[in-house]
């Protein structure tokens, strides 16, 4: 079967002999749980230098570009992400996943040093960051680090904000504001400052 695609007809071509193999979801034996491949490179040098290279069995997150991450407690912002999908020779499903990381622009460095860690005793711990409403668009705000060159806006349902901080909606480009960042990198928790 050709898709016209050479492409496309090189991963069927692929598939089919797989398939034929008795491997991945045709084989005998169930399914086995993927084996996950990140590497993590500094794009600083031209040879992109590994940083860092984890293995696991199983899917780890896998960062999108612009998402300031840490690797071993240092914190670095995702440039560009690459993943291949493949199988092995036995059939199970393998995953590399290739991540270019550079250093924090001033501004995601201010946002970082703006976070301050709310402890209540032995609850669980929050980190609050300053951030600034850039503008509404539609429904939702615009918001950003609190910084002169903070890049990379992200969107937020503008009610919810407004009452959160008891403000109209359109007084709300322009504030100046704190917010809980969640483990998913998501705000919420929005105070005036």
């Amino acid at each position: 079967m050709s898709t016209g695609s050479a492409s496309f007809d090189a991963i069927l071509a692929r598939d089919e002999q797989d398939q034929a193999r008795g491997l991945g979801v045709w084989g005998k034996e169930p399914p086995q749980p993927p084996l996950h491949c990140i590497t993590f490179v500094t794009s600083n040098r031209p040879d992109l230098t590994d940083l860092v290279e984890l293995a696991t069995v199983g899917m780890m997150p896998v960062p999108g570009v612009g998402e300031v991450i840490a690797l071993h407690d240092s914190e670095v912002t995702v440039a560009e992400v690459q993943t291949t999908y493949t199988r092995t020779d036995t059939g199970r499903t393998q995953i590399y996943t290739f991540v270019v990381v550079n250093e924090l622009t001033p501004g995601q460095r201010a946002l970082a040093k703006n976070r301050t860690i709310e402890s209540r005793g032995d609850e669980a711990t929050s980190d609050r960051v300053r951030v600034r409403v850039l503008l509404l668009v539609g429904d939702q705000a615009e918001i950003v680090a609190d910084a002169a060159d903070a890049l990379k806006p992200a969107r937020y349902r503008a009610a919810d904000i407004a009452v959160a901080v008891g403000v109209s909606l359109a007084e709300l480009p322009g504030l100046r504001l704190s917010a809980v960042v969640g483990r998913d990198g998501r705000l919420s928790g929005w105070q005036l400052i």
